[in-house]
């Protein structure tokens, strides 16, 4: 069956108003904020810093979660307010168009290991499913102390994120997760946004184009714009296809060797090997 939303699910689902629009539950928020920033319990990121810890109130209101509960999986990296897979995958969880629950399974072994989630939404019979091999999926990540101790644990956290991002877009909107953004996680919930006198010149956080065979672009941080071009080369039709993608994206395809290798083998899907045109595509022989 087709993992895309209907229109008729789209037209189901009615956001509620932003509580930020609501005068009497923003000043609730803003006390809230308040009282966060001048507790010692709050992670260190956020402990004197009233705005931000509006920000995860507010969040914390849209997932209908305590703010302060919400604050314990928060950190900052590089300026950017991230929230822990374990919380992330909660809120999914907790979603009522959710039926049952998030489901994950194994299977494979080595670098062949690979994390499958599931869930059905309400009103269907077939689970939605996202598989992504474990390796990859820390090669995304990056080198965090978490993936190296439990990489079962941690694959499961990032299949939710990705799993919500496509069949409950609604629950992810503008969140990520440490260990995606730009494949760094900080050892402990604090601070570690660069002194300016340190920063390059170009942002560490500037963001990757990457655009669909339709021509659609998405501006995304390098980590979640690598995840969004496998899935765009995991989606490819044709021959036809393989070369727009490859066509708008080949610099970031030859900066990566998870995302070359894919699109080495959608190639030989695509293309005979004795097909001298294709040879030589992503690299001398195809190596």
């Amino acid at each position: 069956m087709s993992t895309d939303l209907t229109v008729q699910e789209q037209q189901a689902f009615h956001a509620p108003a932003p509580a930020v629009f609501d005068p009497h539950k923003f000043e609730v928020m803003a006390r809230i904020a308040n009282i966060m920033a001048g507790s010692k319990l709050v992670p260190e990121c956020l402990q004197g810093k009233p705005d931000d810890c509006f920000l995860v109130t507010e969040q914390a209101d849209r997932w209908g979660m305590s703010p302060f509960a919400v604050a314990q999986c928060a950190s900052v990296v590089k300026g950017k307010l991230l929230f822990e897979g374990k919380l992330v995958t909660a809120v999914v969880n907790a979603s009522s168009r959710l039926q049952g629950g998030l489901r994950f399974t194994f299977e494979g072994t080595g670098q062949s290991r690979a994390v499958i989630c599931s869930g059905t939404l309400k009103g269907e019979t077939e689970p939605r499913i996202y598989r992504i091999e474990i390796a990859k999926a820390q090669a995304v990540a990056g080198n965090s102390t978490l993936w190296k101790t439990d990489p079962e644990q941690q694959s499961c956290y990032f299949a939710a994120r990705f799993w919500a991002r496509r069949h409950l877009p609604e629950v992810m909107l503008g969140v990520y997760g440490p260990d995606e953004y730009q494949g760094e996680a900080p050892a402990e919930m604090k601070n570690i946004t660069p002194a300016t006198e340190s920063r390059p010149a170009a942002p560490p956080d500037a963001l990757v184009e990457v655009t669909a065979t339709d021509g659609e672009v998405f501006m995304l941080p390098p980590g979640p714009a690598k995840l969004k071009l496998k899935e765009l080369i995991n989606e490819l039709a044709d021959g036809e296809d393989f070369e727009l993608l490859w066509n708008a994206n080949k610099d970031l395809i030859k900066s990566d060797p998870v995302l070359k290798e894919a699109m080495k083998e959608r190639r030989d899907e695509f293309f005979p090997p004795q097909n001298e045109q294709q040879a030589d595509l992503l690299g001398a022989g195809g190596k």
